[in-house]
């Protein structure tokens, strides 16, 4: 029997339907990384919520929560607080035996905050001091870690979770086992990506031995884990995302043939197209444009390759 059946709407407190809410997504076959940032989020935004019931937490209470969390930590996290909240509160709802026991979701009464696009990307004379300010960074996985993250276009979380396992560098490339699309994806490698993946494992052998992860990190606690973050204070709103971004939009400056340009970065090949193309049949050509692309970009940043 469901838990919050078991239990009853009115004793399930908000600790208690995150818990359910993540054994929902697993069941969903979603990524560790959402469930982490699920319990993240819970554990920054909404500590005082925890044990709650969810029965009284008030539309009121939902309003000044996302007001406050605005004002201390920004439009976007706030947002993304209480979307997480009202996921999980929408999960009650459609689980619990009796829904008049509930109130309607309280979260409906919040007015969500205006958030600019994000798709802004470094233009072609930013590069070279982007570069410098990474090569600059204090540790050396971190300024490994970005610099693959502007040759590969990978999407930052799953960049930060690349595993030692995915790695098959005798063949140009990092297998993925699943991306945001649900399906798996070679990464190809160019000689200067291998030579990148190479620099990181020695680096997380020396700083972290024994992980299992490309770039690895420790915890408060010490334990060994991947990367949780690609932020960096020097670097404000210039990694994670914005690369990707980049390395399309260098893909159409240098006229990079579109269909390569999709595969590259793990999107979907619209129409007809979609159907008969298969990118593993491609690798040797799409090694061929990650070459192309590697030394376009490196030019941009006035390095030499």
């Amino acid at each position: 029997m469901h838990p919050l059946s078991s239990y009853g709407a009115d004793t399930w407190t908000v600790e208690k339907m995150f818990d359910e809410y993540v054994a929902d997504l697993r069941a969903r076959e979603c990524s560790e990384r959402t469930i982490q940032d699920l319990f993240g989020h819970l554990n920054r935004y909404l500590p005082d919520w925890k044990q709650i019931p969810i029965s009284q937490i008030t539309r009121s209470m939902a309003r000044e929560k996302h007001r406050y969390i605005t004002s201390n930590h920004g439009k976007s996290v706030a947002n993304h607080a209480l979307r997480l909240f009202q996921a999980a509160y929408n999960l009650a709802l459609r689980v619990v035996d009796d829904p008049d026991s509930l109130p309607d979701n309280p979260v409906k009464a919040v007015t969500y905050n205006k958030v600019r696009s994000k798709n802004r990307v470094l233009m072609p004379d930013e590069l070279p001091d982007w570069w410098k300010k990474v090569q600059a960074l204090p540790n050396p996985l971190r300024r490994t870690m970005h610099t693959l993250g502007l040759l590969s276009g990978l999407r930052p979380g799953t960049l930060v979770s690349l595993e030692k396992a995915w790695l098959h560098l005798e063949e140009s490339a990092i297998s993925i086992p699943r991306m945001k699309s649900g399906e798996p994806f070679d990464l190809p490698l160019s000689e200067y990506m291998v030579g990148l993946v190479k620099q990181a494992l020695e680096q997380g052998d020396m700083l972290h031995p024994g992980s299992l992860w490309l770039f690895p990190t420790r915890n408060k606690q010490g334990q060994i884990i991947a990367t949780a973050t690609w932020k960096e204070r020097t670097l404000p709103s210039q990694t994670g995302h914005i690369l990707r971004h980049t390395y399309r939009t260098i893909a159409q400056r240098i006229g990079l043939d579109k269909i390569d340009a999709r595969l590259l970065l793990d999107h979907k090949i619209q129409g007809i197209d979609g159907v008969y193309i298969h990118e593993k049949a491609l690798f040797d050509r799409l090694l061929t444009s990650q070459e192309q692309m590697t030394a376009s970009i490196l030019k941009l940043t006035e390095l030499k390759s």
